[in-house]
């Protein structure tokens, strides 16, 4: 549903952005997605367009010679994490990056997806989430800086 010129606006037409963030290093060793810890994540109501902008930030690092990398990038559930997906990880919709092979560098990236076809006011839960493209031990493939935010688009 389009706001047209002189149309009255109400709060379900545009909801606040939402943003999450967390600083805390992530070492992803398996090519499961995971949240991390701390979760970084948002609730946000659909306006009532029906479509948002996912917007997500990362810094990656490998920190040997290898082509191993990390992989960042989110899911959308129904009303919490326990809900149903409404849109579920893609590689293709997030954040890969060798970045460096040094322990001291990271290597940061943003992206955005527009997500479409979302119910008119109903609560969602954007949360990001991580893996690695290769089964790897424990600090080679880091991500630091994780950010997400959910834009209501009319």
């Amino acid at each position: 549903m389009a706001i047209n010129a002189g149309s009255q606006a109400y709060g379900v037409d545009l909801p606040p952005t939402q943003y999450d963030q967390d600083w805390t290093t992530q070492s992803p060793t398996t090519t499961t997605y995971t949240a991390g810890q701390p979760e970084v994540g948002v609730n946000f109501v659909a306006p009532s367009s029906g479509r948002v902008l996912v917007t997500l930030g990362a810094g990656t690092r490998t920190t040997t010679a290898v082509t191993t990398r990390a992989v960042v990038t989110f899911i959308v559930y129904n009303d919490n994490s326990d809900g149903p997906v409404v849109q579920a990880a893609d590689f293709n919709n997030g954040i890969t990056g060798i970045g460096t092979a040094s322990v001291s560098q990271y290597r940061y990236v943003g992206t955005f997806k527009m997500i479409s076809g979302l119910t008119p006011g109903r609560n969602y839960y954007a949360q990001m989430v991580h893996r690695s493209t290769a089964a790897v031990a424990a600090g080679v493939v880091s991500i630091a800086a994780r950010d997400i935010s959910v834009i209501p688009l009319t």
